[in-house]
């Protein structure tokens, strides 16, 4: 899709950090040692959450230590007063990553659902997003991050043609495919 940011981790975190855990540059990727652990972009982005409503995150899981799975991305807006707040995020559920090229799963969050405010949490659209936090999982499992984005949730492989003049008709299964691209 059209991105607002891309964080690809050549060679550096990108200016992200981790909260209670080791986070250090592997190649081009982000390897996270999680022990209840969590990474967070710096702050700055000023994105405008009403355009840009997806984040996508592509990540291997390099240990299987029975860690427990979180999948969750959380925001820092830039509303007076509002850091991130404890109960305002989007969790996706564990992808199975054997089916995955590489070993790869691109997580996608769909924030364009998050327009109403519950019990004082603050919402994604109609906000300027301000900093992104990922908690993937608890336990003490290793994590490689390929890279992170925020976009608009468009698909490239749908954006301008017919996926059925290809002989497809499943655009997510397109865009997984990499067909397109």
């Amino acid at each position: 899709g059209n991105e607002a940011h891309r964080w690809n981790f050549n060679g550096t975190a990108d200016g992200w950090t981790a909260n209670l855990g080791v986070i250090t540059t592997k190649s081009s990727r982000l390897q996270l040692s999680v022990s209840n652990s969590q990474i967070q972009s710096a702050s700055g982005l000023v994105i405008d959450g009403s355009v840009y409503k997806n984040v996508r995150i592509k990540i291997r899981k390099e240990t299987d230590n029975a860690g427990t799975w979180f999948g969750r991305i959380g925001w820092a807006t830039t509303e007076v007063g509002e850091g991130f707040i404890p109960g305002r995020g989007v969790i996706v559920p564990e992808p199975r990553w054997r089916e995955w090229p590489g070993g790869y799963a691109e997580l996608s969050f769909d924030l364009s659902e998050n327009t109403e405010a519950e019990e004082d949490v603050a919402v994604w659209v109609g906000r300027t997003i301000d900093q992104l936090r990922f908690r993937p999982g608890t336990g003490i499992d290793v994590f490689e991050i390929d890279s992170i984005s925020i976009d608009d949730g468009t698909q490239p492989a749908t954006e301008y043609t017919s996926l059925d003049l290809w002989g497809c008709t499943d655009p997510v299964q397109a865009y997984r495919d990499g067909r397109y691209h």
